[in-house]
């Protein structure tokens, strides 16, 4: 992919990609850029990077300004979500966008496990095939104390998921969509 090449495009700010089968390879040249260190908006949807081109990705150092990550409708798989989760260069990081990818319990407990994402507004995990085990380690998270929207709809999680989520001190200011 000669885009990741790219050394012009130093003030890049968003790179919206979806919709391009961009796959693994694709995914892990595009986090070897050394360039863009402006982005804010990274948009990857529907692209096939599976779980390896979500794991290079993570490993990115480069992208210090991300605000907004899509990785919606990828067949990322819940193993490499703990690769994500342990990112710790976005901390700016506001959206995270994993949705549709078969994240499911082991997944989100793994996201949740997240210790940088102080700054997380909206985390969209819909389509997940996340249950009440997924949301009861979602609702333990302490770190994302900015958290205000999170999209569970078209998941298992029960009234009990619910109540477990809502019990939850740290986000003062959350709306659930289930």
């Amino acid at each position: 992919m000669t885009l990741s090449l790219n050394k012009i495009w130093i003030k890049l700010e968003e790179l919206i990609l979806c919709n391009n089968v961009v796959g693994s390879k694709g995914a892990a040249e595009l986090s070897r850029n050394k360039t863009w260190t402006n982005l804010r908006i990274l948009n990857l949807g529907n692209n096939k990077i599976g779980a390896e081109g979500v794991m290079t990705l993570s490993l990115n150092k480069i992208w210090i300004k991300l605000e907004e990550l899509i990785l919606c409708n990828n067949m990322i798989g819940s193993k490499k979500a703990a690769e994500l989760s342990r990112n710790s260069t976005w901390t700016n990081l506001r959206i995270l966008n994993p949705g549709n990818n078969t994240i499911n319990d082991t997944g989100a407990k793994d996201l949740s496990e997240n210790t940088t994402w102080a700054n997380l507004q909206v985390l969209i995990l819909d389509c997940n095939n996340i249950r009440f085990e997924g949301a009861a380690a979602l609702s333990k998270n302490t770190t994302w104390i900015s958290l205000q929207s999170l999209n569970l709809h078209g998941n298992h999680v029960g009234t009990a998921g619910i109540k477990t989520l809502k019990e939850n001190i740290i986000w003062k200011n959350l709306t659930i969509s289930v």
